[in-house]
């Protein structure tokens, strides 16, 4: 699954994963807007094995219990599934207090909803309950820790964009035994308060729903400005994190304090994104429209190479698209149905592969696949470089036909990049 995510993703950054206990009870608070993707990236880039909580309507026949205990998912029942299923929570929280017991580590989405957006939404009851359970039933003496996880999307569901993903300081419960024992569900409200804060201090954390596509505008613009390396695809660094979240914050300070600036931010990034649309542009190309030489040479003699490695490795990955298409209704799902659905047909395909090689010849099937595989990955590589040589190649052709339209769009972008420092 790694491997698939390397190639979903163009850049996973993972920062403070020291906040993560390599021991002991914990529980992942995470947020949670795109589906089975987050809970598959953080299941495949961390050590420690997890136990998934899912909705528990899923839960519905024989095969299916069958199918998510093998891959370690567990139930949680909520009101707004089915009202009738709220009471199998008490053996489903005692049996997440057994597993915290014998220091196994717990992912649990505490915003109760998936939701595509650059937000933290309101903690839901469910990471507060199982958390004070295990240690009231344990006199709190269980030492559970809850580690705020926060997932930023630079376009979620989209594919080759960038997941950055931050673990918190570890919330300790003990300091809330007191207030538990007197008033449980004052101490459960706290622990929320404290929980969304630290969510809120790690996140790309837009506030306001009218600031939405102002927001994309001003981080597209941060991105490119300093975009980050093709390679390696999996780092730990914080800097982008950081960048954005700061871009995010002004944007939130200035929507509620200062009225007239945001007014004009939001008229100049609305300028900015109708021109570029308007001209089938996108910012990237803006900042450098230019391809260079030795880059043109380089992509010409690959593409023979590119090409055959992307035909013999895109059947998969264009049923799962195709599939993902025709049965996802909500754009949460879209991704993880992709993934999912691009992962076991590569199995399946890269097994027939094998099968019918080793038919014409003995034992070189394995290899061939390896080849296959292998050149596949580089090929994912390289068709990032060959859209963008195309992006920027179109762009090249625009602003030779409208010379002055270049500098009316750099214009535009450094008027919002002089608002938002």
């Amino acid at each position: 699954m790694m491997f698939v995510l390397r190639l979903y993703f163009k850049k996973v950054s993972f920062s403070n994963k020291s906040n993560y206990p390599s021991s002991g009870p914990v529980i992942l608070a995470a947020m949670h807007p795109n589906s089975f993707i987050d809970d598959m990236t953080l299941g495949a880039f961390t050590k420690r094995q997890l136990t998934f909580l899912a909705r528990g309507d899923v839960f519905n026949s024989k095969f299916k219990r069958f199918l998510l205990g093998q891959m370690f998912v567990s139930p949680i029942y909520r009101a707004m599934d089915n009202v009738k299923d709220v009471k199998k929570n008490i053996e489903a929280l005692d049996m997440y207090s057994q597993k915290l017991r014998r220091g196994k580590v717990i992912l649990i989405h505490s915003e109760g909803i998936c939701v595509v957006e650059k937000r933290v939404r309101k903690m839901r009851k469910g990471t507060a309950r199982i958390a004070f359970g295990a240690e009231e039933q344990s006199d709190f003496k269980l030492g559970v820790k809850v580690v705020p996880v926060s997932m930023n999307y630079s376009n979620a569901p989209k594919i080759r964009e960038r997941v950055m993903i931050d673990f918190g300081e570890p919330i300790e419960l003990k300091k809330y035994e007191a207030l538990y024992k007197e008033n449980s569900a004052k101490a459960m409200l706290e622990f929320n308060n404290e929980l969304y804060a630290a969510l809120v201090s790690k996140s790309i954390h837009v506030k306001p729903k009218e600031a939405d596509k102002v927001a994309d505008v001003c981080l597209e613009i941060t991105v490119n400005d300093k975009p980050p390396k093709a390679l390696p695809i999996y780092d730990e660094d914080e800097a982008h994190l950081t960048a954005e979240k700061k871009v995010s914050d002004r944007i939130n300070h200035l929507f509620e304090n200062e009225n007239e600036q945001y007014k004009n931010l939001e008229q100049l990034t609305n300028q900015y994104s109708s021109a570029l649309q308007a001209n089938n542009l996108n910012d990237a190309s803006v900042v450098k429209s230019k391809n260079g030489v030795l880059k043109s040479i380089a992509l010409a003699l690959l593409l023979p190479l590119y090409s055959l490695a992307y035909i013999l490795n895109v059947l998969p990955v264009f049923l799962g698209r195709r599939l993902a298409d025709k049965v996802v209704k909500t754009p949460e799902f879209y991704g993880s149905v992709y993934v999912g659905a691009s992962w076991m047909l590569g199995l399946l395909y890269y097994l027939l592969i094998i099968i019918l090689v080793n038919v014409l010849s003995p034992f070189s099937g394995c290899l061939v696949v390896f080849c296959m595989a292998f050149t596949g990955f580089w090929s994912v590589l390289l068709r990032d470089q060959y859209l963008s040589y195309l992006s920027k190649s179109r762009a090249s052709k625009v602003f030779n036909q409208v010379p002055q339209l270049q500098n009316e769009l750099l214009s535009l972008r450094e008027q919002i990049k002089q608002i938002l420092a």
